[in-house]
């Protein structure tokens, strides 16, 4: 079974790592998503501009099926900015938590 992998992006991020983290995910075999907060792209801190594989969507149950979210905010500037942003990560993540303490997805598997 291919593991999904979610990557939350936002401007100001540094593009190395955050193109680095895609790399490495998808050369280990992981099926990662880069998911913008920005818009369809992200401008690093350097001006690079990275597209994203889609934009955060206020519906977050696309996002169920994830086996590992990374949240990568390099600093306060960058934080979701609009409430439905800040909620659908926080509703991934309790959503995350809540399957893997009823044992539908354990660590390792």
């Amino acid at each position: 079974m291919e593991r999904k992998v979610l990557l939350i992006m936002a401007d100001q991020c540094e593009e190395g790592e955050v193109a680095e983290i895609l790399d490495i995910m998808r050369r280990a075999g992981f099926a990662c998503d880069g998911v913008s907060i920005a818009g369809e792209y992200v401008t690093g801190q350097h001006g690079v501009r990275i597209l994203a594989d889609s934009i955060m969507k206020e519906d977050i149950s696309s996002y169920k099926d994830y086996d590992c979210l990374i949240l990568y905010f390099s600093s306060r500037q960058n934080q979701p900015s609009h409430p439905y942003q800040l909620q659908a990560v926080g509703d991934i993540i309790a959503q995350s938590y809540a399957h893997y303490l009823a044992g539908k997805q354990k660590p390792g598997e």
